[in-house]
């Protein structure tokens, strides 16, 4: 039987959390386009009659068609209406990331201790002593729900107003356009929730290993790609690079997708950090073999028993 991160579980947990408000999202703002298409549509085919009866100009229809499709102060309403919901919704996919960092951090306490437990078999005792770090989990920010409603506007005007503006295209296919935007915004979402879940975990583990070091394990830490061609450079510098606990890896990181880290080295991170138990500083401590056979699943089931 594998051990299992207990992340893992996590994040499988969110990203279906994730995937019903984008769900939902989809079909209201769906709706929302659809009313206002049919509408314009209607309006349009009257414009269109003016235009073949010589009623109008071609002039006077594309003047028209660009007052209520790129400057109009309805289109404008429609398109700021859609991207605040939007935005909603990726406040709402940070709500359920953010509430549940906790969880990933005190996972990442637990499972540190599984590690050390793991590979040495020594009973350290610390599972009893979990304690939350504030300082160590990512950190909200403030100012990403404006910067949301600025991208959502742009992406949806994009995907929207080519097809719009070529009459003839049906409402379902402008509509389906809607899609790719709520697809795009989930799949940011997930990425989002990766990154932020296993930089709590990850701070956790470290804050368990810290406090381990203090007991007398001899603890380093070792970074590892994913070792495709997507690793970043940096990223790809530090592969199976093993240091001391308290330092820093070259790229300026404690671990993968370290809240503390710069932007541009923790961005869709995909890399994993081991943990590599050296001598004990006490000889005399007692090994217990079971500990080294147990699952993480396991351990974390007979916590009182071990």
């Amino acid at each position: 039987m594998q051990n299992q991160n207990p992340a893992d579980k996590l994040l499988n947990q969110i990203r279906r959390e994730i995937s019903s408000i984008y769900d939902k999202s989809e079909i209201s703002l769906k709706i929302k386009i659809t009313n206002y298409l049919q509408i314009f549509y209607k309006e349009d085919t009257k414009k269109r009659e003016l235009l073949k009866s010589g009623k109008i100009s071609e002039t006077d229809y594309r003047n028209w068609r660009i007052l209520n499709i790129i400057t109009g102060k309805k289109w404008q309403s429609v398109l700021s209406a859609l991207a605040k919901e939007l935005t909603a919704s990726d406040t709402l996919a940070d709500d359920v990331v953010f509430q549940k960092l906790q969880q990933a951090y005190t996972e990442g306490r637990y499972y540190g201790i599984y590690e050390v437990e793991h590979q040495t078999g020594i009973a350290t005792g610390q599972a009893k002593n979990i304690s939350s770090n504030a300082d160590s989990l990512p950190k909200r920010d403030n100012s990403k729900p404006d910067r949301d409603f600025n991208r959502n506007k742009r992406n949806i005007e994009s995907k929207l107003m080519i097809m719009i503006m070529r009459f003839g295209i049906p409402v379902s296919a402008v509509t389906g356009n809607m899609q790719r935007v709520t697809s795009l915004n989930q799949l940011y979402a997930n990425n989002n929730a990766y990154i932020l879940v296993t930089g709590a975990e990850n701070a956790g583990r470290i804050d368990s290993y810290q406090a381990l070091n203090k007991l007398g394990f001899n603890l380093s830490k070792t970074w590892i790609t994913r070792g495709d061609r997507r690793v970043r450079n940096s990223h790809g510098d530090i592969n199976r690079n093993c240091i001391e606990l308290g330092k820093r890896f070259r790229n300026g990181c404690r671990f993968p997708c370290d809240p503390r880290g710069e932007l541009d080295e923790i961005c869709n991170c995909r890399c994993k950090m081991l943990v590599t138990a050296g001598e004990f500083k006490y000889s005399q401590a007692k090994v217990n073999e079971r500990l080294k056979k147990l699952t993480y699943k396991q351990w974390r089931e007979n916590l009182k028993d071990v």
